[in-house]
């Protein structure tokens, strides 16, 4: 079976964008490395990270699959390298004191992510914002005090 002119056109015009792509993405690759960094939030709480600064950038998913995997198997939820962790020092509020969803544009994670156009799927299943935790008021409790 042979392929008709309009199919190998076809093909190579799809070969040329994926090239284009790659060399696109490699050539802000290079920007990251030579210290163009995208203007994202700063970290609200915590004087330094839980590892430093180039380690993050450069391995901060390797750091979250293995956490990934550590929590599925054997139940480890509470180490530096949780999602939770993140979103502790991460994500910032409205001027309502509402959390802002991390992967909103602007914001920390979205911010990196657009900037070497990585599709960031984590929070496709994981929460976007902190838990709020709920204050119990016990009616007869509040009124002795």
């Amino acid at each position: 079976m042979t392929r008709s002119a309009a199919d190998k056109t076809l093909t190579l015009l799809k070969f040329a964008a994926l090239l284009g792509l790659c060399l696109a993405g490699m050539s802000l690759a290079a920007d990251y490395r030579d210290g163009v960094v995208p203007d994202f939030p700063a970290a609200v709480k915590g004087e330094q990270c839980v590892a430093p600064v180039e380690v993050m950038r450069r391995d901060h998913m390797t750091l979250l699959f293995h956490q990934r995997d550590r929590t599925v198997y054997f139940g480890e939820r509470a180490t530096p390298y949780s999602l939770t962790g993140c979103l502790s020092c991460h994500t910032q509020k409205d001027a309502r004191g509402a959390y802002i969803p991390i992967n909103a544009p602007g914001q920390f994670c979205q911010s990196c992510h657009s900037f070497v156009s990585v599709n960031m799927d984590c929070f496709e299943c994981h929460a976007t914002t902190p838990r709020q935790r709920a204050v119990f008021k016990h009616p007869a409790v509040d009124e002795q005090n």
